[in-house]
């Protein structure tokens, strides 16, 4: 006799379809005003390394304001669980960012059309050609792309080779960037997905660029890739040294 299937809520939406698709615009709507509430409460802080700043503007403190503002078209590579990065960033038209095919990526790609990026659906294994032209369109247009190196779906922090051949395609530099919130909380996640909390102070840290160049060979690409990957954890680490330094600053 077969076991009995265990029940899950996520069945009755793969069931009805309809349904579904309330359930992803509601959610992507909720994202949207989310965000913005947020955006409105924080006060924002960006760390600029020397090369990266040809590539972003000063901050602009202002409520409701271009927090960092694109000058140049780059590839801002983040990470999965820090997708409030994608606030600071702007000016949204701009930026295109990447969202997989899967019924969690439908739910980002709604959230960031409302709030004004464009998108390219698609990964490395569903539609990743698609996306690959699309994203190329962008580049073309004088357009940043903003790449999350460890989705859809982990390990953490662990970068994927697709962002290096984006990047060798579109000859765009790779700029690494890591955020935190002071006061937050963290999402049980495999990404471990961080939760700003209304008011924070946030800071953006921008590490040096990473200029990918043409006609690698395989063992180039992964030695860009660890490069990259060496440089969001640099910086990466960095976090609770400036919050130490803010600390001290205030007391």
């Amino acid at each position: 006799m077969s076991k009995n299937k265990r029940f899950r809520i996520r069945d009755i939406f793969i069931k009805y379809p309809l349904l579904d698709q309330l359930r992803i615009e509601t959610i992507a709507t909720l994202f949207d005003k989310g965000i913005s509430l947020l955006d409105d409460s924080f006060r924002s802080t960006a760390v600029i390394s020397p090369g990266a700043q040809p590539y972003v503007a000063a901050v602009n403190m202002g409520k409701r304001q271009p927090k960092i503002s694109g000058k140049k078209p780059c590839i801002f590579a983040y990470y999965h669980g820090e997708m409030v990065t994608l606030m600071a960033l702007c000016p949204r038209a701009n930026m295109v960012t990447l969202a997989s095919n899967s019924r969690d990526g439908e739910m980002i790609a709604r959230a960031a059309v409302r709030m004004g990026f464009g998108v390219a659906r698609g990964s490395k294994t569903h539609g990743g050609m698609k996306a690959g032209l699309e994203l190329m369109t962008a580049s073309e247009r004088n357009q940043s792309i903003l790449f999350n190196v460890d989705g859809p779906k982990g390990p953490r922090h662990v970068v994927k080779d697709y962002i290096i051949r984006v990047a060798e395609m579109s000859k765009l530099p790779i700029i690494p960037v890591v955020c935190d919130a002071r006061s937050n909380e963290r999402i049980k996640s495999w990404d471990r997905y961080l939760v700003p909390c209304l008011g924070s102070r946030m800071v953006y840290i921008f590490g040096e660029p990473i200029e990918i160049g043409s006609n690698l060979s395989d063992e180039e690409k992964e030695a860009k890739r660890q490069l990259l990957s060496d440089r969001l954890k640099e910086i990466n680490d960095r976090l609770p040294q400036y919050w130490e330094l803010m600390a001290r600053t205030s007391a």
